[in-house]
């Protein structure tokens, strides 16, 4: 579990290396969920994993940690406690992770971009922005 986490990690932070604003960052971490269409079994394994597994340490836990903290030093995100906030992407990772298990024909690249534009909103973004940021990370390849 650890490994894919991290090979999941890498994949994005390959996608990404060049983006510099935390908030299209955190963006890109939370709409990264769209590849559940392209790695179905990884998203499997992600289903029947202990929820406290995919929110602790690796994978890209510390990737979202880096990108709430630098949004609030840089002003883009409104929240007090960048930890607490990192509750709004963990909670929603655990919620869409439940909806595909329950619905595995749900939309994924609907269902991701909408998450990353509710947590850009939850973190203090404004709605027209969220949604843009939201919008600009497309589905990865397979």
């Amino acid at each position: 579990m650890a490994d894919a986490l991290k090979e999941y990690a890498q994949v994005i932070d390959e996608r990404l290396h060049s983006v510099d604003d935390p908030a299209e960052r955190l963006a890109g971490v939370c709409g990264s969920a769209r590849v559940a269409d392209s790695y179905p079994k990884f998203m499997q394994i992600l289903c029947h994993s202990l929820p406290g597994r995919i929110c602790r340490g690796g994978g890209l836990v510390p990737r979202a940690k880096r990108d709430v903290e630098e949004g609030v030093a840089a002003g883009r995100f409104s929240v007090v406690d960048p930890v607490i906030a990192l509750t709004a992407p963990n909670g929603s990772l655990l919620a869409l992770l439940k909806l595909w298990c329950n619905q595995p024909e749900a939309d994924s690249g609907q269902a991701a971009g909408a998450r990353a534009e509710m947590v850009l909103d939850m973190l203090g973004l404004f709605p027209n922005e969220a949604r843009d940021l939201a919008r600009r990370h497309p589905p990865a390849a397979a």
